[in-house]
């Protein structure tokens, strides 16, 4: 959802300092959208204490980011080719946000272009339970421009947080990558600071697909980050169970390997 996902974290004091929710993607897209969530994710900065619950509306967050892999639900949309992209979010109520996300990858010479290009909008609402727990639920709509067939889909993503540490996080989609499908995902990520710079974190998931020609997977990721002010940079190792494995009979899925990742906050 994408949402990246598509899932940094910054001091929560106000709504401006609070982070985007890159849940890397190897959880999302890399850069999960999100952008607002009073929440941590995987790959940013660090995060002080508890959740603010000062969401005021009309508030605007905004990032770029570029990485040598854009990864989304575990897999490789750019064929391990590097990606920029682009994520700005909204709130336009208290407790809803509207937001886009945009990316566009490198294809080589003599290929058709696939999922490297994404657009993706989405709208949520979100609630901070008591001190320690967070909870959201957003819909997103993902196209690829340009592809050589059709990719589109939609996705529902509920997901709980608890404190700055663990989230645990639940995705739908009714026609996945537009393949007749239907895909339930899950993941739980835990990170833990290192000191007030820096940070490691984990992530587990798993893919599921309704259609039995389909292969379900399992991914994982394991990151180490560092921020400063409004920039971070994020390195990575990710784990795919079906390593090589046509998916869709048309892109390869690919353990992602290393990745790095760099967030820049505009505002």
């Amino acid at each position: 959802m994408q949402h990246n996902e598509f899932k940094s974290r910054y001091d929560v004091s106000t709504l401006k300092e609070k982070t985007m929710l890159v849940y890397n993607n190897f959880s999302r897209q890399f850069v999960r959208p999100f952008l607002l969530w009073p929440c941590f994710v995987a790959s940013s900065s660090v995060t002080a204490g508890p959740y603010a619950v000062d969401n005021d509306s009309n508030e605007f967050g905004l990032v770029v980011q570029a990485v040598s892999d854009w990864i989304y639900d575990g897999t490789t949309e750019t064929r391990s080719e590097p990606s920029v992209g682009i994520n700005g979010e909204l709130r336009l109520q208290p407790n809803v946000f509207f937001g886009f996300e945009a990316h566009d990858g490198s294809v080589e010479s003599g290929q058709r272009r696939e999922r490297e290009r994404s657009v993706a909008v989405y709208i949520g609402f979100d609630k901070t339970l008591g001190r320690d727990w967070y909870t959201a639920l957003s819909l997103q709509h993902r196209e690829f421009p340009g592809s050589n067939v059709e990719w589109d889909f939609t996705e529902a993503t509920l997901q709980f947080a608890y404190r700055d540490n663990w989230s645990f996080t639940l995705d739908y989609s009714p026609d996945y990558y537009e393949r007749d499908t239907s895909a339930f995902g899950s993941e739980l990520s835990y990170t833990r600071n290192i000191n007030s710079r820096s940070y490691w974190s984990l992530q587990a998931g798993t893919q599921q697909l309704s259609e039995s020609q389909f292969t379900d997977y399992h991914y994982a990721r394991l990151g180490v980050g560092l921020s400063a002010a409004s920039f971070n940079v994020d390195l990575s190792y990710g784990w795919n169970s079906e390593d090589g494995t046509l998916l869709f009979g048309a892109q390869p899925i690919l353990s992602p390997k290393l990745v790095l990742q760099l967030i820049y906050r505009l505002k």
